[in-house]
């Protein structure tokens, strides 16, 4: 399955590096079938962790060792985003109406539909607003269901 990472679901595993805390479960759980699966993650996506690890103490340095070893581990494939179609980003948001944060999450959605990959998240809220737009959303639980 070609999987494009949400942030939300990558994050405790940077959390966990940079605060020494255990490697987060979702995190083994994707280790374990990177076999079985493609992970995907954008340029959009490395700028968040960025901005998070800088705001934890982190500097560009230490950013980009982590986010190596995070490419490393999961043998991630990174996209850029080049183009994006901001006409049905406006569209969804008049039809669906978006706090501001959620503006990056939909930007993800479109990126992902454009790629033809399935996004892969911990938000359920995120998934029941934006299903009507693209139905190849799936919570990490869905994604554990055999």
């Amino acid at each position: 399955m070609d999987l494009y990472l949400d942030t939300n679901i990558i994050l405790p595993y940077f959390d966990s590096l940079v605060k020494n805390k255990p490697i987060p479960k979702v995190f083994r759980y994707l280790h374990n079938t990177k076999d079985k699966n493609k992970y995907f993650v954008s340029n959009l996506t490395k700028v968040e962790m960025f901005r998070y690890l800088h705001s934890i103490g982190s500097d560009y340095k230490d950013c980009q060792f982590v986010w190596n070893d995070f490419i490393k581990s999961l043998r991630v494939i990174e996209l850029r985003i080049e183009t994006i179609d901001f006409d049905e980003i406006s569209r969804l948001v008049a039809e669906r109406p978006a706090r501001r944060g959620m503006i990056v999450n939909i930007i993800h959605i479109v990126f992902a539909k454009e790629n033809k990959l399935k996004v892969l998240t911990g938000d359920k809220p995120l998934k029941d607003r934006f299903k009507i737009f693209y139905t190849e959303i799936l919570t990490y639980d869905e994604f554990r269901k055999p």
